[in-house]
């Protein structure tokens, strides 16, 4: 963080946000290796992956934990941190500890909800995949938003 004052005052913040990758989002599986060695199995979790225009991973952010069952997440915290991260793109993952890969029809509401408000805003969601320790289900390749 690096601050700038005027005559004593403080009339600035910089953040300077690390870039975690230098890799490319271009597919749900390249999203799932970034984000699988950081998932727990005991409790559902939120993350998002913070992108430029290109589709670069400017940062990985667990956004909420939840419960065994059950997450509370709001479509602001999700665009508070892609906003302060400098992101134009964004993707949502989150964890079943059931091991189910079915969406309920709280994750189907929760991104078609976070999906139009972000276009609004002027942010791009590219996807929301749900992980469990065998594999991934991709909202974008099943058509659901």
């Amino acid at each position: 963080m690096n601050t700038k004052t005027k005559k004593g005052r403080l009339v600035a913040i910089e953040y300077q946000i690390p870039v975690c990758s230098t890799e490319k989002i271009c597919s749900p599986d390249a999203a799932y290796e970034i984000l699988k060695p950081d998932f727990n199995l005991l409790a559902e979790e939120m993350y998002v992956l913070v992108l430029n225009n290109q589709h670069n991973v400017l940062h990985k952010i667990m956004i909420l934990r939840g419960e065994m069952n059950m997450l509370m997440c709001t479509p602001a915290n999700i665009f508070r941190s892609v906003l302060i991260a400098g992101g134009n793109a964004f993707l949502l993952a989150h964890n079943h500890p059931s091991g189910s890969l079915t969406p309920s029809e709280e994750d189907k509401v929760f991104t078609t909800k976070v999906s139009k408000a972000a276009s609004v805003i002027g942010l791009k969601m590219l996807d929301h995949i749900i992980f469990t320790d065998s594999g991934f289900f991709s909202f974008k390749q099943n058509n659901l938003f």
